[in-house]
């Protein structure tokens, strides 16, 4: 005998023989195998746990077995070692802040492997664009400025330091002239266009001057001949 029963829009059938939906059990059949997933899933997170416990455990237990091992000469090269890495990536940062937007990449390493195995940074060096602005001395001024400061930025700069620093003072004088030269040519053409203007005026008021001293002498020829004929009537009456 079967019995069906709407439920929601799932349709669940009767089983006799265990007088309980099929959908029930199978609901359930889910919910524990999900349950024991999570189980396994969580039995398995733990595990990986007190694995790298273990593991980190036994790494740190082999640094101290290391450095345990190491006599007075290899723990004092490590200790130096650790002091030129710290260095070397300050001396390096300090570059890569001050070059700003001038530096082509982040700052690169040069390591050592010390006495424990472990690598030490004993150099770096971080890379500027050192070209200048093309058709733009001010901003040449500028970056040459900048490098210069980022060169010297570091506490105690190397002597290649010193060297970029020496090459962006260079840039900066060769800037400085170029916008020097620019001003003078810009004051020299300015005071050639002044100088054309005024010989315009000049010219304009020599005109000006040559067209009123020559209305001046026709007037004056009038006048003349307007009182000589003038004289010359008054005669002939008399």
């Amino acid at each position: 005998m079967k019995i069906s029963a709407n439920l929601g829009s799932q349709q669940a059938n009767y089983n006799p023989l265990s007088g309980r939906p099929n959908a029930v059990r199978a609901n359930e059949e889910i919910s524990n195998a999900r349950q024991q997933t999570k189980n396994q899933v969580s039995d398995t997170q733990k595990a990986s746990k007190n694995d790298n416990a273990e593991r980190n455990s036994a790494d740190e237990n082999k640094s101290k077995l290391s450095q345990q091992s190491l006599d007075g000469a290899e723990r004092k090269q490590v200790a130096d070692l650790k002091k030129r890495d710290a260095e070397v990536r300050a001396h390096e940062a300090a570059h890569l802040s001050a070059a700003g937007k001038h530096a082509t990449g982040g700052a690169s390493f040069e390591y050592k492997r010390g006495p424990d195995g472990k690598s030490y940074a004993v150099g770096g060096e971080v890379g500027i664009d050192t070209s200048p602005v093309a058709n733009n001395p001010q901003a040449t001024l500028s970056k040459a400025q900048q490098i210069q400061a980022a060169a010297l930025a570091p506490a105690n700069p190397s002597s290649q330091d010193r060297q970029v620093a020496a090459q962006a003072t260079m840039m900066a004088a060769e800037a400085r002239a170029e916008i020097i030269q620019q001003k003078s040519d810009e004051k020299e053409a300015g005071e050639t266009v002044s100088k054309k203007d005024l010989n315009e005026k000049e010219d304009q008021q020599t005109t000006a001057n040559f067209q009123n001293i020559n209305a001046s002498n026709k007037y004056q020829s009038i006048a003349q001949y307007s009182e000589n004929t003038i004289i010359s009537t008054i005669n002939q009456l008399a």
